[in-house]
């Protein structure tokens, strides 16, 4: 042993100073055994971070069957590599020994250290993979709840979008009532209490009112302001214009008063008919 571990220290020397020399330096210091061959090789493999370790044996060439005397003439060394998935696998420098040997791998599982099968793998990451998500099959109950939910989406936008319009014609309708509003108060008084006896027969025309719903005082001062503004040729005063306005405030009182709230809604803020 001493031999092989000088022969060792000399080879590795030699091949991994640089030099390049890499012949096996035997000659001299021993007579190259197979001792010494399997300690350099180990050496060498394990400098080069290759799992391998030295195991000593017998080689016996025999028929299978035949009865053989083993002696110290048929023991001999070697070196085992370790291959992943596999176990430790012989592997020879000496010449000629891979031509005595057939390796077998036991029936279960690699060679271990002890002699016996189920070597235990090195421990290497294992990398976990996701469980694939099956997507489930559609019930026919999900699918109709589905329709439902998309019914009512499309109903709610259909909604939406008519209550929008609905607002732009409110709006709208609101301001032309706020100008003609505005014309009551037009310079020319005539011109102005016209404007003001339109907007009393636009109140006393909407459904729902009796045929004559005002009082007989003011029935009676709405007729005779008609003929003062349409048919007279007579200069219109304020005091005739005041009157036209109290007139118009007599008539929205009594349709508000016999009118019913949701109709009174509708001509305020759809048909837009009542300032």
């Amino acid at each position: 042993m001493e031999q092989a571990q000088t022969a060792a220290l000399a080879f590795l020397e030699l091949c991994f100073d640089g030099s390049g020399d890499i012949a096996l330096p035997l000659t001299d210091t021993a007579d190259g055994t197979t001792y010494q061959y399997a300690t350099v090789a180990a050496l060498a493999l394990r400098y080069y971070g290759i799992p391998a370790r030295y195991v000593e044996g017998y080689t016996v060439k025999t028929a299978e069957g035949e009865p053989e005397n083993v002696d110290a003439s048929a023991a001999g060394a070697w070196v085992e590599v370790y291959q992943d998935g596999v176990g430790w696998l012989p592997f020879d420098a000496a010449p000629g020994y891979t031509d005595l040997v057939e390796y077998r791998l036991p029936e279960n599982g690699p060679e271990g250290e002890n002699g016996q099968g189920d070597t235990p793998v090195p421990d290497t990451p294992v990398q976990e993979r996701e469980p694939e998500v099956v997507p489930e099959e559609e019930q026919p109950q999900d699918r109709r709840a589905e329709y439902v939910r998309n019914a009512l989406l499309t109903l709610a936008a259909v909604l939406a979008l008519g209550l929008l319009a609905l607002t732009v014609h409110a709006v709208l309708g609101r301001r032309r009532l706020r100008q003609a509003a505005a014309r009551y108060q037009d310079p020319d008084c005539r011109m102005g209490c016209g404007y003001i006896l339109c907007a009393v027969h636009d109140l006393l025309g909407q459904p729902g009112l009796p045929e004559d719903p005002l009082s007989p005082e003011d029935a009676e001062d709405l007729v005779y302001l008609e003929r003062e503004v349409w048919y007279s040729g007579h200069t219109m005063t304020e005091d005739q214009r005041r009157r036209c306005l109290a007139l118009l405030e007599s008539a929205r009182r009594v349709w508000q008063e016999q009118t019913p709230a949701l109709r009174r809604f509708a001509a305020r803020f759809i048909t837009c008919k009542v300032f």
